[in-house]
C-alpha cells in the first residue's frame, strides 16, 4: 500500500485553474471547491472545537455557515446575516436581521418563561413586543426595556386585562 502525504493537495481543471483544495489551516483540515473563476463556492472545515459547512455566492460572500461550536445554520445575503435558524438548551429558535445586523424578529422558546414566544425588534434592536404562548400574554415594551403594557388572556376566564406598571388599567369579562 502507498501512502501519499501532504499539507494541502490542489485540484485544477485542464486549464490550470484551482477547483478544489483540501489542506490543513491553522485549526483544522479544510476541503474547499472553487467555481471557474476561483471563487470559493464551498468550504467544509473540522477543527477540535468545532466543524462546520459554508456556501458562497457568485461573488464568494456566505449564503449559508452551518457550524456545529453553536449548533444552527445561518443564512446571509451580500455577507450579511439575515436569518439564522438556532438550537438552544430549551428548543429551537429563528431570528431575522435588518442590514445593520440588528434583529428584527425571534420566534423560539423563551428563556424567561420556558416556553415559546414571539419577539419583535424596534430599530434599537431591543424588544419591542413579545407575545408568550402558555401564559397568553402580550408584552409590550418602553424605550427604557421595561415592561410598560402587558396583555393578558387568562386560561380560567374568557376575559382580557390589560396592565400597566403592574396594575391593571382595563379589563374585560
Amino acid at each position: 500500500m502507498t501512502t501519499v502525504k501532504a499539507e494541502r493537495f490542489i485540484l485544477t481543471d485542464s486549464n490550470g485553474s484551482a477547483r478544489a483544495e483540501l489542506g490543513m489551516s491553522a485549526g483544522g483540515p479544510v476541503l474547499a471547491f472553487y467555481d471557474g473563476d476561483g471563487v470559493p463556492r464551498l468550504k467544509l472545515g473540522v477543527s477540535d472545537a468545532t466543524s462546520g459547512i459554508v456556501v458562497f455566492d457568485r461573488e464568494g460572500h456566505k449564503l449559508a455557515e452551518l457550524d456545529a461550536i453553536r449548533p444552527g445554520l445561518v443564512l446571509y445575503e451580500h455577507g450579511q446575516v439575515r436569518a439564522a435558524l438556532g438550537i438552544a438548551p430549551l428548543g429551537g429558535s429563528l431570528a431575522l436581521y435588518r442590514d445593520d445586523q440588528k434583529p428584527v424578529a425571534a420566534l423560539g422558546v423563551d428563556a424567561d418563561a420556558g416556553t415559546s414566544a414571539l419577539s419583535l425588534y424596534g430599530a434599537n434592536g431591543e424588544v419591542q413586543a413579545k407575545l408568550i404562548t402558555d401564559s397568553s400574554h402580550l408584552f409590550l415594551f418602553g424605550a427604557d426595556g421595561n415592561t410598560a403594557v402587558e396583555i393578558a388572556c387568562r386560561p380560567s376566564s374568557t376575559g382580557i386585562t390589560v396592565s400597566q406598571g403592574g396594575k391593571t388599567v382595563w379589563k374585560a369579562p
